[in-house]
């Protein structure tokens, strides 16, 4: 498969994630994404982001990439990589009721190329996040698409992820009952934890990523109970459907705005700048332990 246009790029920019305890039992399934950034005095640095909730409780976790081949996605060649001690190495935003977590992963996409398999991601910029003063030019309603794996479902033959499209439910210049979040208008089901949402706007070429804007990341849905109250809830990465025998999704999801996920690699590498190229060598040998390939 080449890849041609904008939306075939995003095909590629989602990591599906299923965790897993110490037993070895499902925990849940959500989605992650990569951002790149420049971090100052040191480079180029990929990250994997996103919920909080996705990363607890998974003792080990596998993540799915497509294999590379003449420079193109090998599809229907899929590989995993298994972590061990998942939870350690994540950052999470320094706010507590922040839904967001991040992970550096350029040393692990290092390790994978030298054993001779490559993983086939297309990165997003933090330069397309919207920021605040972004979000005043938008208007109250825009047209959003979203990628991940609901009900962790995604296509099993060639190992994409599932793209939906939506509007968005509250003006994203607001935040939300004074949350920095808003709401979208779509179907958010299990596993679209930590998708991340887009607005795209159409050209006429359909590939200038100069269109495409990192609104936020997919955190929470709203159920209607048996009672007939309304409640908020993470959006749950286990699929196994007793979610939803006792509550009714009402297509209302809860977005963290994107110049969060900025905040936190900018806290990130606050705290961690000084000791970066340390860091990077011990990544480097724990790697060695911790990281495992396995072809599906």
């Amino acid at each position: 498969m080449r890849i041609f246009t904008l939306a075939q790029r995003l095909l590629f920019n989602t990591v599906r994630v299923e965790t897993f305890d110490q037993s070895g039992d499902p925990v849940g399934v959500g989605t992650s994404f990569v951002i790149s950034h420049e971090l100052e005095g040191y480079g180029r640095e990929l990250f994997l982001v996103t919920n909080k909730h996705v990363i607890e409780d998974g003792f080990t976790a596998k993540m799915y990439f497509t294999k590379v081949k003449d420079g193109a996605p090998d599809i229907g060649n899929p590989f995993f990589v298994r972590f061990d001690m998942f939870e350690w190495g994540w950052h999470g935003h320094p706010d507590p009721a922040v839904d967001i977590s991040i992970h550096p992963v350029s040393w692990v996409f290092d390790i994978i190329d030298t054993s001779g398999v490559s993983a086939f991601l297309m990165d997003v910029s933090t330069d397309i996040i919207v920021t605040p003063e972004r979000a005043e030019t938008l208007d109250a309603v825009e047209e959003i698409l979203f990628i991940g794996y609901p009900n962790g479902l995604y296509d099993r033959k060639n190992y994409v992820p599932i793209i939906r499209r939506g509007t968005t439910a509250t003006p994203i210049s607001l935040d939300y009952d004074g949350f920095p979040v808003f709401l979208i208008d779509a179907s958010v089901f299990p596993g679209s934890s930590g998708s991340p949402v887009f607005r795209h706007i159409p050209t006429i070429d359909g590939q200038s990523l100069a269109q495409l804007q990192l609104l936020g990341i997919i955190s929470s849905v709203f159920f209607r109970t048996e009672s007939g109250t309304i409640e908020l809830r993470p959006a749950p990465t286990n699929v196994s459907g007793a979610v939803i025998k006792t509550r009714e999704m009402i297509d209302l999801g809860m977005v963290f705005k994107s110049h969060l996920i900025l905040e936190t690699i900018n806290n990130f590498w606050e705290k961690h700048r000084d000791q970066a190229d340390q860091l990077r060598k011990f990544h480097q040998a724990m790697s060695r332990k911790k990281v495992q390939k396995q072809t599906v």
